[in-house]
C-alpha cells in the first residue's frame, strides 16, 4: 500500500504538469468483498489510506461469479434466480461508501464486469444473460454507475460480439436499446410487492425533448409471464425474447434481431400498447410513455 501511495504521489505530480485536464481513474478495486479467484492481497480502504490526494473518478470491478474455467460449479439455471442477480448489491454499498469517504462527490465507473470472471461461462454468450445484462445496468445507474465497461466487446465468452464471425450476441442487442432508449438521469422506482423475479428499472428517454420516460421492465421468471401497466395508458414497447434460453437468437417484438453483411443494423422499432404489457417468462421490455408532470421535461 506505501508502494501504491508513493507511485500514485509520482503519477499524480506528472499529470499536474503535463496534462492537468486528465482525469485519474482509480483503484480499480475488486474482490475486497465478493472473492473471484484470490482474495485481494492489499485492502482497498489500506491503498485509498496511503493516497496523498483523492481520485478524480473511483471505479470498481465486479464479476458475480467466476466461471467454469476457474472451477465454478454453478450452471446456467443460477443466471434467473434473484439471488445470483442481487450480488452486485453488496459490492456496490461497499465501494460506494468507500467513495464517500475517500473521493466525496467523485463519479463512479465499474471498469469492469460480466457475467462472470476468467472470461464468462460457455452460456454467457446466450439469450439468458440478456437478464443479467439489463439487470446489472438498472441496478448500477441509480446515481453511482455514472460509467459502466462491460467486458469485452469481442473476446471470450462474455464478448458482446463473437470474435470468429463478428456477429452481435443477444446482450448486444439490449445494449444497442439500452443506449438508445435509457437516458442518462435515473428515477426512483419501485417493483409490485411480492413479486421477487420482476424488476422494474425508469430513465428519462435518451434524446427526447418531449420529458418523454423510458422503463426496462425485467423478468427473470423462467415460468411465468408478467403483466404491468403502461405508464400514463400508452405506450412503445420494445421486447427483447429468446426462442430459448441457452440459444443465441433474441427477438425484438417478435422478429429476430440480425445484422446485414456488411454490417448495418436493422430497423429497431417498437410496438404502440394501450393499457398493459404483457411481459413473457425470461424476457426484457422497455416501455417509452410520455408522463404528465414528467421529471424529464
Amino acid at each position: 500500500a506505501a508502494d501504491y501511495g508513493r507511485d500514485h504521489t509520482i503519477f499524480q505530480k506528472l499529470v499536474d504538469e503535463v496534462m492537468p485536464d486528465l482525469l485519474v481513474v482509480g483503484p480499480g478495486s475488486a474482490e475486497d468483498v465478493t472473492p473471484m479467484i484470490i482474495q485481494a492481497p492489499i485492502p482497498t480502504p489500506d491503498l485509498l489510506e496511503a493516497v496523498s490526494t483523492p481520485m478524480d473518478v473511483f471505479s470498481y470491478h465486479f464479476y458475480p461469479k467466476v466461471s467454469e474455467r476457474c472451477g465454478s460449479k454453478e450452471g446456467p439455471e443460477a443466471g434467473l434466480t434473484s439471488e445470483f442477480l442481487s450480488r452486485i448489491d453488496v459490492d456496490k454499498e461497499y465501494y460506494e461508501g468507500l467513495r464517500d469517504r475517500y473521493a466525496p462527490g467523485a463519479p463512479m465507473w465499474i471498469t469492469e464486469t460480466a457475467q462472470a470472471a476468467c472470461g464468462g461461462d460457455r452460456w454467457a454468450s446466450s439469450y439468458i444473460d440478456v437478464i443479467r445484462y439489463v439487470d446489472v445496468l438498472g441496478r448500477l445507474a441509480d446515481g453511482d454507475g455514472d460509467v459502466v465497461f462491460h467486458n469485452t466487446l469481442a473476446a471470450s465468452d462474455y464478448g458482446l460480439i463473437d470474435e470468429k464471425n463478428l456477429e452481435p450476441r443477444p446482450n448486444y442487442w439490449a445494449a444497442v436499446l439500452w443506449a438508445r432508449l435509457m437516458g442518462n438521469r435515473s428515477l426512483a422506482t419501485q417493483a409490485p410487492d411480492g413479486v421477487e423475479d420482476l424488476a422494474v428499472y425508469a430513465h428519462c428517454t435518451a434524446r427526447s425533448d418531449r420529458g418523454d420516460v423510458t422503463w426496462a421492465v425485467v423478468n427473470s421468471s423462467p415460468d411465468q409471464a408478467r403483466t404491468v401497466a403502461a405508464p400514463g395508458g400508452e405506450g412503445t414497447v420494445y421486447l427483447l425474447t429468446g426462442e430459448t434460453l441457452d440459444g443465441t437468437s433474441i427477438s425484438l417484438n417478435g422478429t429476430e434481431l440480425k445484422a446485414a453483411d456488411d454490417g448495418t443494423l436493422p430497423a429497431m422499432k417498437g410496438e404502440k400498447v394501450n393499457g398493459t404489457v404483457t411481459v413473457p417468462p425470461a424476457s426484457v421490455a422497455f416501455v417509452v410513455s410520455s408522463v404528465t408532470d414528467s421529471p424529464c421535461a
